[in-house]
C-alpha cells in the first residue's frame, strides 16, 4: 500500500494529503437563506440563486487546512439577486463584494488556513450564464 502525497503546509508542522479535493467535476450547492456544502466534496461548487431573497454562504463541513475551492455563483433570479454576504469564517477583499447582475454569474476563490477561509481571487467581471 502507498502512502499518499503529501507537501508542507503554511503552518508550523503542517501538511496536505495531496490527493484530497482534487475532484475537477462541479458540485451543486443547494440554494437557500443560509446555503452550504462539504469543502471535501471537490474543488467547483455552483449556486444559483432562483429568487431575489437575501442569504449568508457558510461556512463549508469538512473543511482542513490547505483545501481551496472556487464558487460559482449564477443569478437566475430574473431580477437583482438578493443581498449577498459570506459568513465570519470567510476573510473577503475589504473593498467589497460585487455581486452578479441578472443573466450572468461570478466566482469566488478561497483557501483554507485551518481557521478562515481566505479570499484568494474573484472575477472582476461578470460571465453569461
Amino acid at each position: 500500500m502507498s502512502t499518499p502525497a503529501r507537501r508542507q503546509g503554511f503552518g508550523p508542522g503542517q501538511t496536505q494529503d495531496l490527493s484530497a479535493n482534487v475532484s475537477h467535476k462541479v458540485v451543486p450547492v443547494v440554494y437557500s437563506a443560509t446555503p452550504t456544502f462539504d469543502a471535501s466534496a471537490g474543488k467547483y461548487f455552483q449556486l444559483t440563486p432562483t429568487d431575489g431573497l437575501a442569504f449568508e454562504i457558510q461556512a463549508p463541513v469538512n473543511a482542513k487546512a490547505g483545501l481551496e475551492f472556487l464558487l460559482r455563483i449564477f443569478n437566475s433570479t430574473g431580477g437583482p439577486l438578493g443581498v449577498l454576504t459570506f459568513a465570519a469564517i470567510f476573510l473577503l477583499d475589504p473593498a467589497g463584494l460585487t455581486q452578479p447582475a441578472d443573466g450572468f454569474n461570478r466566482s469566488y476563490r478561497f483557501y483554507f488556513d485551518g481557521t478562515d477561509w481566505i479570499e484568494d481571487g474573484a472575477r472582476t467581471q461578470d460571465i453569461p450564464n
